[in-house]
């Protein structure tokens, strides 16, 4: 998690919160949230932001099991666009 400070007020302007997604640690989940409360009023806040984050990843997970990742990438030339005139 990041946060940062409006300038001049005691109170965060933003913060980014990053998740893990379990089933692949290549993933990375974030969320920005704008003008949050104080953790300290509302503890739990950050956390369960992380588990809705969570809970929307796996529903839009369609997989059915991991693919194995390549170790050799594909050779990727030929694939630019034609320019336009």
């Amino acid at each position: 998690m990041s946060c940062g400070w409006v300038v001049g007020e005691d109170r965060f302007s933003g913060c980014s919160i990053y998740a893990t997604y379990a089933p692949d640690d290549n993933i990375r989940l974030k969320a920005r949230l704008y003008f949050p409360p104080d953790p300290a009023d509302q503890p739990t806040r950050f956390h369960d932001v992380v588990e809705r984050l969570r809970e929307v990843a796996y529903c839009l997970d369609v997989t059915d099991k991991l693919v194995d990742v390549p170790t050799v990438y594909p050779d990727l030339k030929g694939c630019r666009p034609e320019p336009v005139s």
